[in-house]
């Protein structure tokens, strides 16, 4: 019996130790024996995404361009967080037409912005989604807008255009091009997938806001064919 005693008061100590309250939180992290509280990177930019999704640019913006929590990710895990924020940044850039707004509205931004969508639909140049984001890119400034309306109009026969915004600048584009039966067929398009209706009151001139002409991009297919001479 002495013996029985004796192992059951270290089995009941490390059982004490698996118990919720004893395991260290998610939302803390160890650094130099000192733990300090974190926040769930991937939570933040879930929440970027879904500012993005409903149209609260700014809001989007601002979480993504929040530090990334190094410590508890891997390097495949960083690596994707980090382009997903880069893809928040450059499509808030892109969508915002709120001239109170903090993102920025000057020609370099937009540049950085087209070049960033333009580098993700480089790794999956077939991807509609990625195919429509750059395409809302290159609207935005008017050399380059009948490249993308000819990409939008495009995906909207071929029915995969899945995105509001995408729809709203197709409306602005076709209204631009005096088309107004063809635009306010895409606004309805618009308000039949957006969160926000709001998302869909398009300005008839999608380049309004930048009043310099962005530098053209590099040829899509571009990065493929420096990464292959490397």
């Amino acid at each position: 019996m002495p013996r029985l005693r004796l192992l059951a008061a270290p089995l009941a100590a490390f059982a004490l130790l698996l118990t919720p309250a004893a395991l260290p939180s998610p939302a803390q992290a160890c650094i130099n024996g000192v733990r300090h509280k974190t926040s769930d990177p991937t939570r933040e930019i879930n929440k970027a995404d879904q500012a993005l999704a409903r149209g609260r640019l700014t809001e989007a913006w601002r979480r993504a361009n929040e530090p990334i929590d190094r410590h508890t990710l891997t390097e495949q895990q960083l690596d994707l967080l980090t382009r997903r924020a880069t893809r928040i940044r450059a499509l808030a850039v892109i969508r915002n037409r709120d001239e109170q707004s903090p993102i920025p509205r000057d020609a370099a931004a937009l540049t950085r912005a087209t070049h960033q969508t333009r580098d993700l639909l480089d790794d999956a140049p077939d991807d509609p989604s990625l195919l429509a984001e750059h395409a809302e890119a290159l609207a935005r400034d008017p050399a380059t807008q009948p490249q993308a309306r000819k990409t939008l109009e495009d995906l909207a026969q071929r029915d995969l255009l899945a995105s509001p915004f995408a729809w709203r600048t197709l409306a602005e584009l076709r209204a631009q091009a005096d088309e107004p039966d063809a635009a306010k067929q895409a606004l309805q398009r618009c308000q039949t997938q957006a969160a926000d209706a709001q998302v869909c009151t398009a300005t008839q001139d999608p380049s309004r806001g930048f009043k310099t002409n962005v530098k053209k991009p590099a040829p899509r297919g571009a990065k493929s064919a420096a990464r292959a001479k490397s």
